[in-house]
């Protein structure tokens, strides 16, 4: 099973980053591979949502159901999409008022070889830099 582990300090507080990852529906506008983002449903402390990733020409959708903490966790497992083993989770470390310590994690595996021949260089590269892309993400609006 592959696992990614991806963690930054950010000029931001926990609960303002955690609001920047529950904004399922704005992923389209700053991860350049989502081309499509739903939230199915969302109650108190859980949500589903399901996005479509396109990357080298491919497309493949993947829906999780989310646990939340909020402002401190968000634990996403998978309900259907390519893989046979799928969880990523987010941890939020307030550190001062306006800076915090922010953690993605991700292991999968898919559901088989030919399916992982082809979408695995472009889903290694997505979940390396999903972080990243948020970071990013919280600058500008902080600078906006």
């Amino acid at each position: 099973m592959k696992r990614i582990a991806r963690s930054a300090i950010v000029e931001s507080s926990a609960e303002a980053f955690y609001a920047l990852v529950d904004d399922i529906e704005s992923y389209p506008s700053f991860l350049p591979w989502c081309t499509a983002a739903q939230v199915r449903e969302r109650g108190p402390g859980r949500s589903v949502a399901t996005l479509t990733l396109a990357a080298k020409g491919l497309r493949q959708s993947l829906t999780t159901e989310n646990s939340h903490l909020p402002g401190r966790s968000i634990d996403m497992r998978l309900r259907e999409g390519p893989f046979r083993h799928f969880t990523a989770a987010w941890r939020f470390t307030p550190l001062q008022p306006q800076a915090a310590k922010v953690e993605f994690t991700v292991a999968y595996e898919f559901s088989s070889r030919i399916v992982a021949a082809v979408l695995e260089p472009a889903f290694n590269r997505i979940a390396d830099r999903t972080l990243e892309a948020f970071v990013r993400r919280a600058a500008a609006r902080s600078d906006g």
